[in-house]
């Protein structure tokens, strides 16, 4: 018995070797936009663009003094007076721990700093130089706004990973929105 498949390539192998993927191709990463972190720098890629993107919105702001510390294990501490929002996201949801005091998010199309420890259902960042920053303004977690984009190879380079764990992380708690690139 002949198989019918000849030989089987992943997202990576695909790119990286077109000639050598066979008859069937598993095309998982390419087709959310993902692969330039899987794939070493000398290999060129197609044009990719992220389709997922991951939004909360700041569920509390708070004025803190300069030296508070923030979060569990204190491991952040303000080196000026600055304003702080709660976003009500954490590693319960996919947004790993590996993120405190590294990742960025993105509010009213500015970067503004994760400090603190990631919890289970909390992330903190710092919106002293974030404009207009209220309670219920959305934050782009992954994705863009503005000219600002946190790509999900960003995120997985902070945490010592590839972008594929950082989408495929994202647990059953948070809510999906499927978009129509039609419309």
């Amino acid at each position: 018995m002949r198989p019918w498949i000849s030989d089987l390539a992943n997202s990576p192998g695909a790119v990286a070797h077109p000639k050598s993927r066979g008859n069937l191709v598993r095309p998982g990463g390419v087709l959310y936009g993902l692969c330039d972190d899987v794939l070493p720098q000398t290999i060129p890629l197609p044009e990719l663009k992220p389709v997922m993107s991951l939004y909360s919105a700041i569920a509390l702001i708070k004025p803190v003094k300069k030296g508070s510390s923030l979060g569990y294990g204190r491991t952040f501490v303000t080196r000026r007076d600055s304003v702080i929002g709660t976003i009500p996201i954490g590693y319960q949801d996919g947004y790993m721990r590996g993120f405190s005091n590294k990742a960025e998010v993105i509010v009213n199309g500015c970067r503004a700093p994760v400090v603190g420890r990631v919890s289970m259902d909390w992330t903190i960042v710092d919106l002293t130089d974030v404009p207009d920053a209220k309670k219920g303004t959305p934050v782009t977690l992954m994705g863009s706004d503005g000219s600002e984009e946190v790509t999900a190879s960003e995120l997985g380079s902070l945490a010592d990973t590839i972008s594929y764990e950082i989408t495929c992380g994202v647990s059953r708690r948070v809510r999906r929105v499927f978009v129509d690139s039609a419309e």
